[in-house]
């Protein structure tokens, strides 16, 4: 009697560990499902960072459309994946990670707010959304590192849960052998019935370490992608140009396809063309033919596409008639705000795909890459905005007064101040088109003209600044006046009315401050009004008389 107990206390105790184990495989799932929910919106979050810079940077009305329209579907994306994840959070035993997540929802909910006021203001004021950025990216810094605290929470919950789970099963796999020895030595006669009972327990574990190892291969697969995601979002993080992403694309491609040749296209600034912009390192690029983006079936249809063989009816064209013989492909389009940017593309034998983690890593290499890609062009088109002068393309006077002021710094150089002659009698007489026409073309004849480490720029108005480093006086004498000539030989088409210009010259050695130059190349520019207009007139030339009075300039 104690013996047939004690056999059912065992039996008992093994049941109950496997029905832990159970209780055990379900919660670790619990947790790598709220792990990745919180992983999608921390994507979505940086999405919605994108989009603020894309709509600082657009520049027609379509594209700040565009803008506005992908930051208030990745806001509000963003902000159902936080809310609809609390439930999750609130379930797991952390007290001190729901206190952190329910802040940083509400930090989501005002950096959202004020990301969708900032991508709807720049449509119609771009300057006052320029304004409000420095908030953004502080609150897209300080939400940043809350979602980050977040998720290293979430990832150490689901270490525990699967060190819990792994307890779970070799404590039921011990009880259930106790069980069996017990059995065979205590109960011969109840030999029948105890196997019976054996064989259902280790049926049950059979299940549950089956299902227990489906988990923790599943796992084990999303941690290896979650792992791969963000190697190449630290990667592409620190690219700061296009060279550094392609480089990551060259860098990524070995461990997507060890040995299957792949290549980056990329469309041109026109969209109309596409350029290899990176190759597989080692197996060397895929020899793909297509010329434009729309060529592409992969770039038109939106999604990734698997071609099994080049000799299918429905195969790409472009993989027909290839050098090695048929092949197999896979095309992953880039796109960044609806905007297609090209297409990653590998090539492999005939009948042979990539297996589905690669497919994976195939598709987090394609959506990042044009993401980075996509907002380095809209960081790059923002600071030549912010840079340069729209009118005329020059350097504005900001950007001017900063480079000239460095150039003295590191040596002498020769400052100019330009003035074009009766400039107002040119909008009156013909109007203010005529009048921008002869900014711009005056700009263009500086570009063409001045030496490639010359700085040329618009101080304002009808006034410009040019900066010869390494020039004396007499010697940017000679190089302005050749402007002047030039400038009589561009009007002589008679496509923007005549006028001339007239120039200051002052030397600044170094480590002159800048407005003392100016000063002097202005001295001289008002003398060169007064002496008739279309001359060029050196500081150190000029008649020690005193500053002459102010005079028209125009």
């Amino acid at each position: 009697t104690v013996a047939v107990v004690v056999l059912l206390a065992v039996a008992w105790t093994g049941f109950g560990s496997v029905d832990a184990l159970h209780r055990d495989s379900r919660r670790l799932h619990g947790v790598q499902q709220t792990l990745s929910a919180q992983q999608d919106a921390d994507m979505e979050h940086d999405a919605l960072h994108a989009d603020v810079l894309t709509a600082l940077a657009a520049g027609t009305p379509a594209e700040s459309a565009a803008a506005v329209r992908s930051g208030i579907e990745d806001a509000t994306t963003a902000r159902q994946l936080m809310h609809g994840n609390a439930a999750r959070i609130a379930a797991l035993p952390d007290r001190r990670l729901m206190r952190d997540y329910t802040s940083a929802r509400s930090a989501l909910d005002s950096y959202t707010e004020l990301a969708q006021s900032i991508v709807t203001t720049a449509i119609g004021d771009r300057p006052a959304a320029h304004a409000r950025l420095p908030e953004f990216i502080r609150r897209f810094e300080d939400l940043e590192t809350r979602l980050a605290t977040i998720t290293d929470r979430l990832k150490r919950q689901s270490d525990l849960a699967s060190a819990r789970a792994d307890r779970s099963a070799r404590r039921a796999e011990t009880q259930t052998l106790g069980v069996g020895l017990l059995s065979l030595v205590v109960l011969g006669a109840l030999a029948t019935s105890t196997t019976l009972s054996v064989r259902r327990t280790l049926a049950a574990k059979r299940r549950t370490d089956e299902e227990n190892r489906r988990v923790t291969a599943a796992a084990r697969r999303d941690a290896e992608r979650e792992q791969f995601r963000n190697q190449l979002a630290d990667a592409f993080e620190m690219a700061t140009t296009e060279a550094d992403a392609y480089g990551v694309v060259e860098t990524a491609l070995p461990a997507v396809r060890p040995e299957s040749p792949a290549e980056l296209l990329v469309a041109d600034s026109s969209l109309a063309h596409l350029r290899r912009a990176a190759v597989h390192p080692t197996a060397g690029e895929a020899g793909c033919g297509v010329e434009s983006p729309w060529d592409c079936p992969a770039v038109r249809r939106g999604t990734r596409q698997v071609f099994r063989s080049s000799l299918d009816i429905n195969a790409c064209p472009k993989l027909r008639d290839r050098p090695a013989g048929p092949i197999s492909a896979v095309c992953v389009p880039l796109s960044f705000m609806g905007r297609s940017l090209g297409v990653l593309h590998t090539t492999g034998p005939v009948g042979v795909v990539p297996e589905p983690t690669e497919l994976h890593r195939l598709d987090a290499l394609g959506t990042q890459a044009g993401t980075r890609i996509g907002t380095l062009h809209a960081m790059a088109k923002t600071q030549l905005q912010a840079a340069t002068d729209p009118l005329t393309g020059l350097a504005n006077r900001r950007t001017l007064e900063e480079s000239i002021a460095a150039l003295l710094v590191r040596g002498q150089a020769s400052v100019a101040i330009a003035d074009l002659d009766h400039f107002k009698r040119i909008n009156d007489t013909h109007g203010h088109e005529a009048g921008d026409q002869a900014l711009r073309l005056f700009a263009r004849l500086l570009r063409r003209t001045l030496r490639p480490e010359d700085i040329a720029g618009r101080l304002g108005g009808e006034e410009f600044v040019v900066a010869l480093p390494g020039c004396t006086e007499e010697q940017a004498e000679v190089m302005l006046g050749r402007v002047q000539a030039e400038l009589l030989l561009e009007l002589a088409g008679g496509q923007v009315p005549g006028f001339t210009a007239s120039f200051g010259v002052a030397s600044g050695h170094q480590g002159q401050l800048l407005r003392d130059v100016l000063r002097a190349a202005d001295s001289a520019l008002l003398v060169a009004k007064r002496s008739g207009r279309n001359r060029v007139v050196r500081a150190a030339a000029m008649p020690a008389v005193g500053t002459p009075e102010p005079a028209e300039r125009s």
